[in-house]
């Protein structure tokens, strides 16, 4: 089956990402895992938006530190975000533009409801399912 373009540019952009983040380490401090469903996992990078402990583009999640628990369950919320929509990256954007936050972000405001209610994306994602979809206006 042939992924959406826009999901193929999703994933090339975090793979670019982390090719970065550790080509940039000079320290030995980002560790990558890898974990089911094509996900990467980044730990102990900079390259991570102020104010947030990790962040994701495609199937990378890239964070500032250990990426574990909730963190990560709230970031795979975010991998079955893309796998559900491919234009989720630029909803997102205008999302946080148009909300005037990232936290007032619908998506973001799914995520930590889900993993609030302990509806953790792990299994899903690591099957290829797909979430809940968020595409439809709010």
């Amino acid at each position: 089956m042939r992924r959406h373009p826009a999901r193929r540019l999703h994933d090339a952009l975090g793979r670019l990402l982390a090719r970065i983040a550790v080509g940039l380490d000079r320290r030995g401090s980002v560790a990558v895992r890898d974990l089911p469903g094509g996900v990467r996992v980044l730990e102990g990078s900079w390259l991570v938006p102020p104010g947030a402990g990790a962040w994701t583009v495609g199937h990378t999640i890239v964070g500032r530190g250990p990426v574990r628990g909730r963190l990560l369950d709230h970031e795979l919320v975010h991998v079955e975000q893309l796998d559900d929509d491919a234009w989720f990256g630029p909803r997102y954007l205008w999302e946080s533009v148009r909300r005037g936050s990232y936290r007032r972000n619908r998506y973001e405001v799914a995520a930590r409801e889900r993993v609030a209610r302990g509806d953790a994306a792990r299994e899903r994602v690591a099957r290829g399912d797909a979430g809940p979809s968020l595409h439809s206006p709010t």
